[in-house]
Parts: C-alpha cells; structure tokens; sequence
C-alpha cells in the first residue's frame, strides 16, 4: 500500500517523520511530498528533502494520505490544492486520511469530520465543524484518523500502521484465484456389482421367509438399492401391526445373518420398509456428488456434499441455512471423513475472501493438512484457551457486523454485501464480509480444560451468529450429556450422528435411539433444521486427494494471517488463563463471563431437547436392582417391579420414567410391559462411566 505524508512550510517535524519511520519499518511504501519546493523547512528550523514534489505526483495512486501539524504547516495545507486533490483520490480508493495536531482543521475545514468522533491540538475545537471533539491522544472514526499532539505521535504511528496493516490484508486480490479442478478427486464405479440383482433377489426371499416363521404374511412390492443399504418394501397383512414386526427386527437379523435390520413405516397403509445391508456395499465417492449438476448449479459458497440416501440420491445441503452443526460418532466410524468432506466441499465453492475458517484441533493431528491454505482466518488452533481466545474474537468480530449491518440498513451479510456491491464508494459501507466457519474437531477436549468459556461463547455464536456470517460446525466422539448439554443442543437444531456406542449417546445426540445401531463406516442419520430423521451415507474422500487439493491452492495462495487478529486471540486467551488460572483441571475453569443469553434457540425450530440426563439416580442401590431386574426378564412395568421390589405404585413409576430418560427401555406400547433395550454390558458400560 502506498501512503502519502504531505509537507509544506512550517510542518512540525516529529509529527511527520514519526509517522514516515514507524510506517517504512513495516515494510509500507511511504512517499514525503512537498506541496510546493522539494526543500521544506520545518517550524523547528530542520529542512528537509522531500521524495517527491507535487508535480511528479498522481494523486490515485494512493491508499491513505497523512496531514503532519505546526499551526504554520497545517495552515499551508488548507490553503493547497494539492489538498484537496489527495484527499478526494483517496476518498474515492475507499482509503484513509489522517491528521495530528492542528492539521485535523484541514478535514474539519471541508466537512470530513461532520457527525464523526475526532480529537485535535487544544484550541482548534472551532475547526473541526460538525466534530464531536474528545479529549483522547489518537481517535479513529471509519476512514479517519485524529491524534491530538506531538506528544501523541508515537502513538499515531502506531494506531496508523494497525489499520494499514488491516487495509493491505482486506485489500488481496483474488480476481485471478482458480477454484480446485473436479480431476483432483478420484473416480470410483458408481454401478452396482454384477451380482446385485441376484443377492438382492435372495435377500429379499430370505426376509419373506423369516416372517413367514413368525406368521406374518408378506409380499414384496419392489426394492431401491443404495451404495450401502438396500430398502425392502413389503405388504403385510392387515392383522400385522407396525410396532410388532419392529419388535422382531433383532430376531430378523438373526435369521437373515444381517449385521442389523431396520424397519420403517412406508407411505402406504398395511406397507413397510425393511432396510438391510448390501453384501457387497459400494464407496460414495466425493468426485461424483461434487461434478454433478445440482452441486455445479448451487451458487451458495457454503454448499456441502452429505452423501447418498439409502435409495442412492445425492443429498447436498447448506451451511448458511443450517446454520450451525453438532456431528457425533465414535472412534473409526467416519467422522473424521465428513468433516474432510465438508470443507473440501467448501473449498470447491469458494475463494479465500468469501469464505474464511477458523480450524480447532486439540488432537493436534486433523486438520495439519490445512494449516497453509489461504482460507484461514488464523494458524490452526489446537490448544484450549487460545480456542476459547478465537471464539470471544469471533463474538467481538459478530458484534462488530452487525454495526456495519445496521449502518447499511441490511438484513444480513448477504444484504449487505450485495449492497456494499451497488454502491463501492460509499465511505460507510467497508469492504465486503466473508462468511466464516469455525469447525471443532473434539469438543469434549476442549470443555474438560475450559468448559465455562467454551460453551458460553458457543451458546452466544449460535443464537446470534447466523446472519452475521457466522456458522459452527462441532464434532464430538463421545456425545454425553456434560459436553453436549441441553442449552448447546436447543441452539443447535442440525445434527449428524455417524454409529455412537450406547442407546444413550444416540438419545444425547438425536434425542432418540437408532445411532447405535448403524454399520459405521460412514453410516449416518441426521436431521437439518428439525426435519424428520433421514439415513445416508457419507460421501468419501481419501487423504491423498486432500493433499492434492491443498497443494493446488496452496500454488495459488499463501496464508496471509491478519496479524492483529491473533494478537486479539492470544490477548484473549492470556485474559481466560489469568481469570480461571491455566491448569489442566477441568474443575478449575470459574472464569465469570456476562450472562446476557438465554438458553432459548432464536431459530425457526420447534425440536427441543430435553432437559440433561440425572445420573445421581444412579447412585440409589434400589434404582440399580430395578434395571437388574428389568434386563434379566428383557421388559418391566410398575407392577413387575411392585412385586419384586416391594415398593408402592408412585415409586415404580418413578422408576420406569428415569429408566426411559437413560434409554434403557422402549417407547410406550400401550398397556404392555416396556421392552429393555441395553445389554448386560452395555449396562454395565453404563454404570461404569456416571455411577
């Protein structure tokens, strides 16, 4: 960036020369002009040479122009037309203007400073017209800079150098950035094997026969093979209830040898669908969900490849209209590709000035091979309090758009940088605002360190972030209840559970059972925005084609960190550690943070989750023989455990409530006995980790 520091007779001389030094350290090209002769005496005697002179000038060639003091300068200055000719070619580059001591006259003289905070030499008040005058050393107020006096001068070429620095880093062009080609992926057959129709057909033999033996009369209607699945639609016979044949989906997959079996309710009355795994599964390449039309033909820079649906239809979706995100799966059962799949997805929709990331890794080892692409906002960020640093940034940075949304009187940042668009050179509007997403790989690692500060400013991005820009995706292996509570969950409608260890982790996440029943590997059910449950799997992409994509960017771009943001996020992180003492115990996180959010969603979602488990239940010796109880005869009911246990109808009840909020039993069928849903070691698992 260039900057102009214009002199003429009488200047005072610290106040420019500061400035030229402070500024050239930095490595900005700084020009002294002399508004008349080359020579310039100052109003202490020292003459000197200018770089250039007035006439060897283009004035458009300029980013930001400084005015120094000396009543006899500054006066000099007002009465140039050298002046005006500056300050209007900046103005019109969207650049700044600055001016200490009695210079601000020459803004205030011409309007500039009418309706904005300025500061100026005591004295000079009368010419700052239509200012409201401060007593601070150094005032900013958008494109304009004031500093008070040569005692203050230091500090103005300082504050000057902070917002070049965030100029030249807003300012890259990327005009000439070419987006990731479609033959960085690989091609995987998208045909079913030769042999699919056959094990299909004998597949769909055996499963008539197996409810034959449990007398339920059936036909098969049709199927609908996927990658990984295959649904079988079946008409049984109108004595048949729906809760019955699901009942008996264990006792199927026994009979058919199937790793599991689900069945679901189908369109028609009297149909339902029996949902089986493929004999030979096949891979959901990336490649073939992002080449295709539907994807090509999204302009949103935040569209997602998900996957495929159990039928084999590509499922793409939208983070800015998720907004935010919580994805749960245990160790090995895709997680990790998902996330790999949803950035890469991003990548290949977006420049690194329209969409930005902010990448948590407390492993340490997940995202290493993003840390040079130049869509990241900071360094990958893989310890606990500068994590908790860059979400109280994020919260200060959400605070800040919306300032720039009001002024612009938008909507949203899509409103405002479609008017920022229609009108670049009004001085109000800055430059345009990418979306940013922030992607934290294991939350529970971070909320044992810093659990406070980590989910206060997750509850206040995701009630207030989204037309911000700003969306969260959190991921998680172990979905409990301390790390996802229910305030995180109320805020956080869409949800993507991958196959998780225990009914209970599948409840914490989905708010129902099933996640503990998929095949891994991909396998998932997810909801967005509170929509019913759907099955897919996960797209994949191999770490060999993340390199490849990353090296391709990375030949374009390097990572240009804005400097003054980590400084924030570190400053941050150093104000956690010295609240709450930086310890590795989790109990020793008692930093105080304002309580100005409620726990209430602010988003067009009627799903809300219940309250967080009670696992002191857990602790009552009579409560445990109850579930005892209960495993052992695989059902329960108040009067089984009225009689075994010898304890009166109200207790019972009790009992049998707190067994359905652990997960352990079924859903309500009527007037029969509840059906156990854990195992005796899954029970135990259970005891083991809350008792």
């Amino acid at each position: 960036m260039k900057v102009a520091v214009l002199l003429a007779e009488g200047f005072e001389e610290l106040e420019a020369l500061t400035p030229v030094d402070i500024l050239r350290r930095a490595n900005f090209e700084v020009h002294t002009i002399a508004i008349a002769a080359r020579e310039v005496t100052g109003s202490h005697g020292i003459t000197v040479v200018a770089d250039k002179v007035r006439s060897e000038v283009r004035p458009a060639d300029y980013d930001a122009v400084i005015f120094p003091g000396g009543m006899p300068g500054a006066t000099n200055l007002d009465a140039s037309e050298f002046s005006d000719k500056m300050i209007n070619a900046v103005r019109a580059n969207g650049g700044r203007l600055a001016a200490i001591c009695a210079a601000p006259l020459v803004l205030g003289r011409r309007g500039l400073l009418k309706g904005k905070r300025a500061t100026c030499f005591p004295g000079f008040e009368g010419e700052l017209i239509g200012a409201t005058v401060t007593g601070e050393d150094v005032v900013t107020d958008g494109n304009i800079t004031t500093a008070s006096g040569m005692p203050a001068a230091y500090a103005f070429a300082l504050e000057l150098e902070k917002l070049l620095k965030a100029d030249e880093h807003k300012a890259r062009d990327f005009s000439n950035y070419r987006l990731p080609p479609i033959d960085l992926l690989e091609k995987c057959d998208s045909n079913a094997p030769a042999s699919a129709e056959d094990d299909t057909r004998q597949i769909a033999e055996k499963l008539i026969a197996a409810l034959a033996s449990f007398e339920i009369k059936a036909v098969l209607l049709k199927t609908e093979r996927g990658p990984r699945l295959t649904k079988y639609i079946i008409r049984h016979d109108e004595n048949t209830s729906f809760a019955y044949v699901s009942r008996l989906s264990d006792d199927i997959a026994l009979e058919l040898a199937a790793e599991s079996v689900s069945i679901e309710r189908y369109e028609e009355s009297g149909t339902l669908a029996v949902v089986l795994p493929n004999k030979k599964p096949r891979i959901v390449s990336l490649r073939e969900l992002i080449e295709s039309d539907e994807f090509t033909a999204n302009s949103s820079k935040t569209a997602v490849a998900l996957g495929k649906s159990v039928e084999g239809s590509p499922i793409f979706s939208d983070i800015s209209k998720m907004p935010h995100l919580l994805v749960a799966g245990a160790t090995g059962m895709g997680k990790s590709v998902y996330i790999h799949t949803l950035i890469t997805s991003i990548l290949y929709k977006a420049r690194p000035d329209e969409v930005k990331f902010i990448l948590i890794d407390p492993k340490m080892v997940e995202f290493y091979c993003y840390r040079d692409i130049p869509h990241l906002l900071v360094p990958v960020i893989t310890e606990a309090n500068k994590a908790a640093g860059a979400l109280l940034w994020t919260i200060g940075e959400m605070n800040r758009r919306y300032d720039l949304i009001e002024d612009a009187r938008a909507k949203n940042i899509d409103d405002y940088n479609a008017k920022l668009a229609a009108n670049p050179n009004k001085s109000k509007f800055c430059k345009p605002l990418p979306k940013i997403v922030i992607v934290i790989d294991e939350l529970n690692d971070l909320m044992m360190l810093k659990k406070d500060p980590i989910e206060q400013c997750i509850l206040l991005l995701t009630q207030k972030a989204r037309a911000a820009g700003i969306h969260i995706i959190v991921a998680t292996q172990r979905p409990t209840a301390d790390v996802i509570t229910g305030a995180i969950k109320a805020n956080i409608p869409s949800r993507i559970a991958l196959k998780v260890s225990s009914v209970h982790d599948s409840k914490t996440i989905l708010d129902q059972r099933g996640a503990n029943k998929l095949l891994g590997k991909g396998d998932m059910l997810f909801t967005i925005m509170g929509s019913p449950l759907m099955r897919a799997q996960v797209a994949f992409i191999s770490e060999r084609e993340t390199d490849k994509i990353v090296d391709f960017i990375n030949s374009q771009e390097a990572p240009d960190y804005d400097e003054q943001i980590i400084a924030d996020i570190e400053l941050a992180a150093a104000d956690i550690d010295k609240k709450v003492g930086y310890t590795d115990d989790p109990d020793d996180d008692d930093i105080d943070f304002d309580d100005n959010f409620d726990d209430s969603c602010d988003l067009d979602c009627d799903e809300k989750c219940d309250d967080d488990c009670d696992y002191s239940i857990l602790q009552d010796p009579k409560f445990i023989k109850a579930v005892n109880i209960a495993i052992e005869s695989g059902s329960v009911s108040t009067v089984l455990l009225q009689r075994e246990l010898n304890i009166g109808y109200g207790k019972a009840a009790i009992y049998i409530d707190e067994m359905d909020n652990l997960g352990i039993i079924g859903e309500r069928n009527g007037f029969n006995p509840r059906e156990v849903c854990l195992t005796v070691e899954e029970w135990e698992e259970m005891l083991r980790r809350f008792a």
